[in-house]
C-alpha cells in the first residue's frame, strides 16, 4: 500500500472527519420534539456542545483513517 502522506490525501481525510463529526454531533429536531406539541420547544443545542463527546471522536477519528486507507488502496491498485 502507499501510505505515504499526501497534502490532498489529508485534506481529504480530515474534512471527511469533520463531515462525520458534524452530521453525528449536530441533533437537530429531535422525534420527541415533534410528538409533545404541547410543550415549548427546549432552545436547540450547538454543534459544537455535542462534538467532543468520546463516541463521537472515535467515529471522527475511524472515519478519517478508514478514507486514508480506502484511497491508499486506490493508489496501490492503479499503479499495478
Amino acid at each position: 500500500m502507499n501510505f505515504k502522506p499526501t497534502l490532498l490525501k489529508t485534506i481529504i481525510s480530515i474534512i471527511s472527519g469533520i463531515a462525520v463529526n458534524y452530521h453525528l454531533a449536530n441533533p437537530g429536531i429531535q422525534y420527541g420534539q415533534i410528538m409533545n406539541m404541547q410543550e415549548p420547544f427546549p432552545p436547540p443545542t450547538l454543534w459544537i456542545e455535542n462534538a467532543f463527546d468520546p463516541l463521537i471522536i472515535l467515529l471522527t477519528l475511524i472515519t478519517m483513517c478508514l478514507v486514508y486507507v480506502i484511497w491508499s488502496l486506490f493508489q496501490k491498485k492503479l499503479k499495478n
